[in-house]
């Protein structure tokens, strides 16, 4: 939670610093190319972290077994990014995403060399070092960020601030955990992890398009400046519930994983969980309500006035949203990412239409 009050600094206040020296298109450019990375980005995890994580004991061959395939995974998304740019550029019809979406993708390869490392960290506990790894790689991007963007380089401040990032993930995990792979062998023992990951794989991509599909609606059919209110009110709403969930996933994963031998002290490691989220974001979202037009242009200033608007309409899918990560939990530490999958098959589908139903209004 202290690691993730740091990154809270930082990104209100880099976002307070950038909103002024940036324009609501530089943010909508590099929103578009965003919601690109991000979605090709789930294919070079493939729900293997997690499968590290959650695994009650695992050796040294399968970890090395699953980062060649989540490095391989990565390669071959950036790739596709760099071959498939014009072709993105042209459905926004913006020629300057081929370039943000080339620099992008060789911050996928750097992060897909850092996933396995990042996971042993977590199913270790060792909190304090992750936390200081991922606060300084943010810090490093945002200093990036705004020296760019203070010699008018526009939306490539915003770009270089995420492949900073991933450079200093990369280089600070690996180090960070003197972990060095060894050649892949004996791959069918690694089937388990990899049926697990699938499953989990299948889930959050038909949840990203229930998440994201709103942005790239937005930006194909109103334009990059309403996606630049859209998507700064959206990360506004959202804070105070990333801030809680974020850190309490890391820790209830690998806890609940330890605990499925003890129904008792599972049950009750949950329901605490909830009880924190409703005390640590219930109030903040309503103060975040209720101040809607101030927090916008104390945070933002006065040219994103109307993405207050549009805080206020998210406001209450924002109290929703803040338990939905909990039942997430179950499924990964029990194992049964096969039922997650299921759901989401329905789920998925009919948020997005409804989707497609609002845009004209």
């Amino acid at each position: 939670m202290i690691g993730q009050g740091a990154s809270v600094v930082l990104q209100f206040g880099s976002l307070a610093v950038l909103a002024r020296l940036l324009t609501p298109e530089d943010f909508g450019l590099v929103g578009m190319a965003a919601v690109v990375i991000a979605f090709v980005a789930f294919f070079k995890d493939f729900g293997l972290t997690q499968a590290t994580v959650q695994r009650k004991e695992i050796d040294a061959q399968n970890v090395s077994n699953l980062f060649w395939i989540n490095l391989g995974l990565s390669a071959v998304i950036a790739f596709l990014l760099f071959a498939l740019s014009p072709a993105i550029a042209a459905f926004y019809g913006k020629s300057e995403l081929i370039k943000i979406i080339w620099v992008l993708a060789i911050g996928v390869l750097l992060e897909g060399a850092a996933l396995q490392h990042r996971a042993l960290m977590i199913r270790a506990m060792e909190f304090k070092k992750l936390v200081s790894i991922e606060v300084g790689s943010r810090f490093i991007g945002v200093v990036v960020a705004v020296t760019l963007a203070n010699a008018g380089k526009g939306y490539w401040a915003l770009v270089f601030m995420s492949l900073a990032g991933a450079f200093c993930h990369c280089l600070l995990f690996s180090i960070s955990t003197g972990w060095l792979p060894s050649f892949p062998r004996n791959l069918s023992a690694s089937r388990p992890y990899l049926k697990y990951g699938a499953n989990l794989f299948g889930f959050n991509l038909l949840n990203f398009f229930s998440r994201n599909a709103d942005n790239v609606i937005i930006g194909r059919f109103i334009g990059a400046s309403g996606l630049g209110f859209y998507a700064n009110a959206y990360k506004l709403l959202m804070f105070p519930v990333l801030q809680v969930n974020a850190p309490l996933s890391r820790v209830m994963l690998p806890s609940l994983s330890r605990l499925l031998q003890d129904d008792e002290r599972f049950t009750a490691a949950y329901y605490a969980s909830i009880k924190s989220i409703l005390a640590l974001t219930f109030p903040g979202l309503g103060l975040l309500l209720l101040c809607a037009p101030s927090v916008v242009h104390i945070t933002l200033g006065p040219q994103w006035s109307e993405s207050a608007v549009v805080f206020r309409l998210l406001a209450p899918a924002a109290f929703a949203s803040a338990l939905n990560m909990t039942t997430g939990w179950i499924f990964t530490s029990t194992g049964r990412t096969d039922r997650m999958l299921k759901w989401a098959i329905f789920a998925a589908p009919f948020t997005v239409l409804c989707m497609f139903l609002g845009v004209e209004y």
